[in-house]
């Protein structure tokens, strides 16, 4: 593989993504060792247990051992796909992150997609009508949303649109009254689907929209647009192919590092909607303690982010050859 080519550029990448990997790992266990509660204790509830049965949960679940011996025993089971077991839902911690993954990602594929797509669309359609009716309006409208937190405006659409009129499900991923099969499941599904995806989409469609705007303006007032200008290339050709191919660089960093707040930022909007996805599992592991779930949350997210961040560089290398070089 040559020096810049792009095999050599995402080999590198990935090489420098795995320390980074190793040491999160580390981080997430460590952290989650200096919390505070017992989780031997929090399983037994206000319960008082034998000391012998103490002493044998601690030994079944690694507790016995010191802080060394247990990052160690972790690290090394994580290297072999084993995250340990939940001490709440009596079951191995991958087994039951991968049951609510693909929940979150059905939920959050969707506003990613919608908001951050929909949001660069139409900052480039402002950007084109500079000053104009739409652009102002959309300039408002994007302000407006921006300023709203993402629970609040869930807060507001489930009271609003669920509770008041009626008109979309309170909650939960399908209608436990009428269990729809098939086709109606479907459709019931994404009935359920479509507040929390509004909630989460609106902001981040705001954010795409004022990072596109602005990047694009700035763009057009540089020297080598005003050349192409001047050697009677059309308009559509100079705003397209050179202006807006050079002004996504920054929004492709922030679409990025929105793909890596996926799974967790899911958590205050998954509870708020009671979707049962990884955002809600989380939720529920820090109030029992749960620690192999929170650490193996935790670590999902981490990934997330470090494939997130790597497909941005992969990005960047395509976009601007120069990068690859760099």
């Amino acid at each position: 593989m040559t020096r810049g080519s792009i095999p050599a550029y995402i080999t590198g990448r990935v090489i420098q993504a795995l320390p980074l990997l190793a040491a999160l790992i580390v981080f997430n266990f460590l952290l989650i060792q200096l919390a505070p509660g017992d989780p031997i204790h929090i399983m037994a509830g206000e319960h008082d247990i034998p000391p012998e049965l103490e002493a044998s949960l601690r030994a079944k679940y690694g507790l016995d051992r010191s802080l060394p011996e247990q990052l160690w025993y972790y690290f090394v089971n994580v290297l072999q796909g084993d995250l340990g077991r939940s001490f709440y839902f009596r079951v191995p911690v991958l087994e039951l992150l991968l049951q609510r993954l693909p929940l979150t990602l059905l939920l959050m594929v969707p506003a990613w997609l919608l908001g951050e797509m929909g949001g660069m669309a139409l900052g480039v359609v402002a950007a084109a009508r500079h000053r104009s009716l739409l652009d102002n309006g959309l300039t408002i409208v994007s302000l407006f949303s921006y300023s709203l937190p993402t629970f609040w405006t869930g807060i507001m659409l489930l009271g609003f649109a669920a509770l008041r009129l009626g008109w979309f499900p309170s909650g939960g991923m399908v209608d436990v009254r009428t269990d729809p099969q098939g086709i109606s499941r479907t459709i019931d599904i994404g009935w359920h689907m479509v507040l929390p995806i509004t909630a989460m989409a609106a902001n981040r469609m705001a954010r795409a929209f004022r990072l596109t705007r602005t990047n694009m303006l700035e763009v057009m007032r540089q020297d080598y647009i005003r050349v192409a200008s001047a050697k009677g290339l059309r308009d559509r050709v100079i705003f397209y192919r050179h202006a807006l191919r050079n002004a996504c660089l920054p929004v492709i960093t922030v679409m990025g590092i929105s793909m890596g707040y996926l799974v967790g930022g899911s958590v205050i909007i998954e509870t708020v909607f009671a979707w049962p996805g990884m955002g809600r599992l989380a939720f529920q592991a820090i109030f029992t303690r749960d620690y192999p779930v929170i650490i193996g949350t935790l670590l999902m997210i981490s990934v997330t982010m470090i494939l997130a961040n790597l497909l941005i560089d992969i990005a960047y290398g395509f976009i601007d050859p120069r990068i690859r070089y760099s």
